[in-house]
C-alpha cells in the first residue's frame, strides 16, 4: 500500500512538474546565451548594439578594456558567434564600436569612437575604414575627437551617423563620402532612426529631439527638455524608434514618450524614477520593448507593451548588468545585449510573457 502511495505521489509530482514546464514554455522567457561562447564568458566586453537582417544573420558590436573592440557575427540564428575583426590601436587612443546597421546580408556599417566608420560589402569577411571627414576639435590646446554613437541606413546608399557636439553626418553613396549636416545643437546625439531617406529623428542629451523631412538638408529641433530633473536639466534621451511617419517613441533617463503626429506633440507614456532606458524597438504600432538598467533593483531592465505604450510591463532579465540594445526580427525572435558580454535571446510567444 505504501509503495502504491509513493507511486501515486511520484506520478502527481511528475505531472505537476510537466505542467510547470509547459507554463514556463508557454509564457516565454529571456534566455542568456550559453557561457561556452568565449566572447560572452569574458566579462571585459561591453556589447553596445545588435542588428539582424533575418532570423539567421546578425551582428553585435562593442568593446573592452584598453584597445579591444569587437564585431561578432552569427549565420545560424545565434547558435554560434564568430569574431569578424580585430584591429590595432589607432594613434594613442583606443576606440570602441558603438553602433551597427546592415541593409542586407552583405552590406553593413559600424561606427565608433574617434569618428570611426567601418564598411563591409561581403557580410563582414572584410571591413574597410571609411573617411568620416570628422577632425578632432582643438579645445584650449587639447585635441578632442568626434565620437560617433549610432548609425542608420535606409538603403545601400543613404545613411546617417550621430555623435558628440550635435554631430550628424550623411552619405548618399554608401559611405564613399560623408558630409556633415547642420544640426543646430551642440548636445550629444545618442541615437538616430529613419523610416525613409527623407524622414529621420535623432535624440540626445538634455531632452534633445531633432527631426528632418528632407534627409537632413535642414534639421528642426522639435522638442527640448523632457522633465526637469534634480540637476535642473532635461532628461537625457538615448533611444528613438518610429514605425511610420506618425508613430514613434523615445527612451531615456526616467521614462518613455510617444508621438502620434510625427513629433509635433510628445506625450509621456511611462515614468521610471530610477531606471535608465537605453534603447526601444517596436515590431508594429502595438508591440514594443525597451531595455536599460533598473538602478533601484540593480538589474537589467526589460519592459514590454502590447497596446502601443498605454501600459508597460516589466519582464525579468535574469541579469544584474546594464542592457544596451534590443532588436526583434519578428514577434517571436528577439535579442538583447548589454554589459559584461550579456546576450539574451527570446524565441516564441511574442516575448510577452503571456
Amino acid at each position: 500500500m505504501e509503495i502504491t502511495k509513493r507511486k501515486i505521489y511520484s506520478l502527481i509530482t511528475i505531472f505537476l512538474l510537466l505542467c510547470f514546464v509547459r507554463i514556463i514554455f508557454a509564457q516565454g522567457v529571456w534566455i542568456p546565451l550559453q557561457k561556452e561562447n568565449k566572447y560572452i564568458s569574458q566579462n571585459r566586453f561591453l556589447l553596445k548594439d545588435i542588428h539582424f537582417v533575418d532570423k539567421n544573420n546578425g551582428w553585435i558590436v562593442g568593446g573592452g578594456y584598453g584597445d579591444e573592440r569587437l564585431i561578432l557575427h552569427t549565420a545560424d540564428g545565434g547558435k554560434t558567434w564568430h569574431r569578424q575583426s580585430k584591429e590595432g590601436k589607432w594613434a594613442q587612443f583606443s576606440y570602441k564600436h558603438t553602433g551597427v546597421y546592415f541593409v542586407d546580408t552583405q552590406n553593413g556599417w559600424v561606427v565608433g569612437d574617434l569618428g570611426l566608420i567601418l564598411h563591409t560589402s561581403n557580410g563582414g569577411l572584410t571591413w574597410l575604414k571609411q573617411d568620416s571627414g570628422l577632425k578632432p576639435l582643438d579645445i584650449q590646446g587639447v585635441a578632442m575627437p568626434i565620437d560617433l554613437f549610432n548609425v542608420h541606413f535606409t538603403d545601400k546608399d543613404n545613411g546617417w551617423a550621430v555623435g558628440v557636439l550635435g554631430t550628424i553626418i550623411h552619405t548618399d553613396n554608401g559611405g564613399l563620402t560623408w558630409e556633415r549636416q547642420r544640426s543646430g545643437t551642440t548636445e550629444i546625439l545618442w541615437d538616430i532612426h529613419c523610416i525613409d531617406k527623407d524622414n529621420c529623428w535623432a535624440v540626445g542629451s538634455r531632452g534633445t529631439i531633432l527631426y528632418t523631412a528632407n534627409g537632413g538638408q535642414k534639421w528642426l529641433g522639435i522638442f527640448k527638455g523632457w522633465e526637469t530633473q534634480e540637476s535642473n536639466t532635461g532628461a537625457h534621451l538615448y533611444g528613438v524608434y518610429f514605425i511610420d511617419k506618425d508613430n514613434g517613441w523615445v527612451t531615456g533617463a526616467g521614462g518613455i514618450s510617444h508621438t502620434s503626429d510625427g513629433g509635433k506633440i510628445w506625450q509621456n507614456q511611462a515614468k521610471y524614477n530610477k531606471t535608465v532606458l537605453r534603447k526601444v524597438f517596436f515590431i508594429d504600432k502595438e508591440r514594443g520593448w525597451a531595455v536599460g538598467t533598473d538602478i533601484a533593483n540593480r538589474s537589467g531592465a526589460i519592459i514590454y507593451t502590447k497596446d502601443g505604450g498605454k501600459t508597460w510591463v516589466s519582464q525579468p532579465s535574469g541579469t544584474i548588468y546594464d542592457l544596451t540594445s534590443v532588436y526583434f526580427v519578428d514577434k517571436n525572435f528577439g535579442w538583447i545585449v548589454g554589459e559584461h558580454g550579456t546576450i539574451l535571446h527570446y524565441a516564441g510567444n511574442n516575448g510577452t510573457g503571456e
